[in-house]
């Protein structure tokens, strides 16, 4: 069983699953080049053209991939940032439609990987976040000391594969996960489709 785990933003987190293990990861950014005068939302609509080329191109170069497992997007609280997301997500899903790639895709909820890997706040870690709010120091940035889904994220793929990603690498550690998600569900849903034939073939056969 092969496939792509994607983590989509203007920085594309994505990892190579191969029977179950990771054979690669990486991280995309996005960049195109400023227009003067040119409307935010143009902007983003060629950001989010330029994010479906990359997906494109790690696609074409996995093309051997039985899946291609996406996180789904979560509500915002920066509407701009969150078009832009959303935009980057159209772009996509129709470039890997067009190219003949859309019997692969599946999308995820992040709650559900996260169940999956057993990924979840300790009672010490809610404590400490709880005690931090209400302090309220004005000395202190907003969130900073705060312990994040994505220190969590960061902090297991580093503890499982012995790398040393940073909090910033938080992209591509949410698609090694969603990537290992995606190769054990295709498996299910593998597994479960020779059940059903071998079930089919039972009930000819009488």
């Amino acid at each position: 069983m092969k496939g792509l785990g994607l983590d989509l933003s203007t920085h594309v987190g994505y990892s190579y699953i191969e029977d179950g293990k990771v054979v690669d990861f990486g991280v995309k950014h996005v960049v195109v080049e400023d227009i003067d005068g040119e409307l935010p939302d143009f902007r983003m609509v060629r950001v989010a053209q330029q994010a479906a080329k990359v997906v494109s191109e790690l696609v074409w170069m996995r093309s051997d991939s039985d899946f291609i497992q996406i996180e789904q997007t979560n509500p915002g609280s920066f509407r701009n940032s969150q078009k832009q997301l959303e935009f980057i997500h159209y772009a996509v899903l129709d470039i890997l439609d067009n190219e003949g790639y859309a019997d692969k895709v599946g999308y995820v909820d992040t709650s559900a990987w996260r169940s999956f890997h057993g990924l979840k706040m300790t009672k010490e870690q809610r404590a400490h976040n709880k005690a931090l709010k209400a302090k309220k120091s004005k000395s202190t940035k907003r969130g900073e000391g705060k312990i994040t889904w994505k220190h969590l994220a960061v902090n297991m793929v580093n503890d499982k594969f012995a790398l040393d990603l940073k909090l910033k690498d938080n992209d591509l550690a949410d698609a090694i996960l969603v990537g290992l998600y995606g190769a054990d569900n295709a498996l299910k849903k593998q597994t479960s489709v020779k059940k059903l034939d071998a079930l089919d073939l039972k009930n000819f056969l009488k």
